[in-house]
């Protein structure tokens, strides 16, 4: 029987590791530190040493894909099938634990990302059990995150050769809310902005502006490789990289749809690389380049992974 694993990668904050242990299991979990913070990563050690969890501490040089690349390559000296990876401040639902695992013990892809996710800005303890109790878990309170932008018959109509409709909204949004930000460097921000929604209209899944890659096998986990120089999408990279593979036929690489159960939330209620008090969009350029690079080998526009199938037993528990 094949064996499954969670891998939750934390680098600056002991509440939100401490919140993932409200729903996935000690026993069947490893906490990834990677952080340049020495305190940091004795207090981690010292929370999982008296919880009984297994825990590993790497190098860090603060990027995201360094402490990404770090949990792949333990996974890949564990015993292990599949892992799934968590990202520190997210978490995985209590429906998303058991659905991980039934997918383990049916037809496993190798890699599963997301669409129609969900974010949220604010924890309480209460959220999970209202996520849980809920058949349709859509509400107006609930912020949905990556956006699914705007149908594409509408979006190419507002491409048409001499519009500028969407950078000149992202100009007017950047002055409303930076107006201490140069104009030339509001101008340019929308500029690369308008260009990466271009990219995702051509090559994303169902309209997403980001498929979160999820859960993984071995032969995925050995064919992938976070770009530390990349400072904010470097999955987003990866992504496209393991879905031409999927396109060529070596890899069997599926989206889920998210709603109206979800099996992992977004959390935007602590700073991050892309959340932070200081406002610089310039990654958006350095990810644009790396994009132009892989370019040239890239899948046909429009291709779509395609759908899983959700388990029987978790749809119908």
């Amino acid at each position: 029987m094949s064996s499954l694993r969670f891998y939750v990668l934390t680098s600056n904050d002991i509440d939100t590791l401490i919140r993932q242990f409200d729903t996935l299991p000690k026993d069947q979990t490893t906490v990834v530190i990677n952080t340049q913070d020495s305190e940091y990563e004795y207090e981690v050690i010292g929370y999982c040493e008296r919880n009984r969890i297994e825990w590993m501490a790497t190098d860090s040089d603060g990027t995201p894909a360094t402490g990404k690349n770090a949990v792949l390559k333990i996974f890949l000296e564990s015993e292990h099938d599949y892992m799934v990876h968590v990202d520190g401040d997210d978490i995985i639902t209590p429906y998303g634990k058991n659905f991980y695992r039934a997918v383990v013990d049916t037809d496993a892809p190798d890699v599963i990302c997301l669409y129609n996710q969900i974010s949220f800005s604010r924890w309480d303890d209460g959220l999970l059990k209202i996520l849980d109790e809920r058949n349709d878990s859509r509400s107006e309170d609930f912020i949905y995150f990556p956006k699914k932008y705007v149908p594409k018959w509408r979006y190419e109509s507002a491409k048409k050769p001499g519009s500028n409709k969407g950078v000149e909204s992202k100009v007017r949004y950047y002055k409303r809310h930076h107006p201490h930000i140069d104009a030339d460097k509001r101008h340019h921000w929308a500029v690369c902005a308008e260009k990466l929604t271009d990219w995702c209209h051509r090559y994303n899944d169902r309209g997403n502006s980001l498929n979160r890659m999820v859960f993984f096998s071995r032969k995925a986990a050995e064919l992938m490789d976070y770009d530390p120089a990349i400072v904010v999408g470097e999955d987003q990279v990866q992504y496209y990289k393991l879905k031409k593979l999927a396109f060529d036929g070596e890899l069997d690489m599926r989206v889920h749809n998210e709603r109206p159960r979800y099996t992992y939330l977004y959390m935007q209620d602590m700073q991050s690389t892309t959340r932070s008090d200081e406002v610089n969009y310039d990654w958006r350029e350095l990810l644009l380049e790396q994009l132009n690079k892989i370019k040239p080998d890239m899948y046909p526009e429009q291709y779509q992974l395609p759908e899983l199938i959700p388990p029987y037993y978790e749809v119908n528990k």
